[in-house]
């Protein structure tokens, strides 16, 4: 986990391995966020969940945001279906069956929103 410069976790959130947190960055209270990467001024409300999750520079998730990293299959412990991310020129291929969403730089997301595996939202110049 790495935490940078000027960024904040709030009381009662988990920012667990993996996660990379950069400087002037904000997680609210109350989130969780697994192995996910947010970007340079961004913040997250309160009560998100963001797992495997890219979030670029100066986003802004709403509370009750949540981004699932898996899709449904037999057993859930062993994930077996590789996470695409479909695009308007065609689709992504993660080759990875636990991938979360791609939020882009600057999105605004309302609230209460689930993002399902592969999720591709804002400006996303990666793709």
């Amino acid at each position: 986990m790495i935490i940078g410069a000027g960024a904040k976790v709030f009381e009662f959130s988990s920012v667990r391995k993996g996660s990379v947190v950069c400087a002037g960055a904000s997680v609210g209270f109350n989130c969780e966020v697994t192995a996910t990467f947010i970007g340079e001024d961004s913040v997250l409300g309160h009560r998100i969940g963001v797992n495997r999750t890219i979030i670029g520079a100066g986003a802004h998730l709403s509370a009750g945001v949540t981004a699932a990293a898996i899709n449904l299959c037999d057993d859930m412990r062993t994930p077996d279906r590789e996470v695409i991310i479909r695009t308007g020129t065609g689709i992504y291929r993660c080759g990875t069956p636990q991938f979360g969403a791609l939020i882009g730089d600057g999105t605004q997301t309302g609230n209460s929103i689930s993002l399902g595996p592969g999720g591709a939202i804002g400006q996303c110049s990666c793709l």
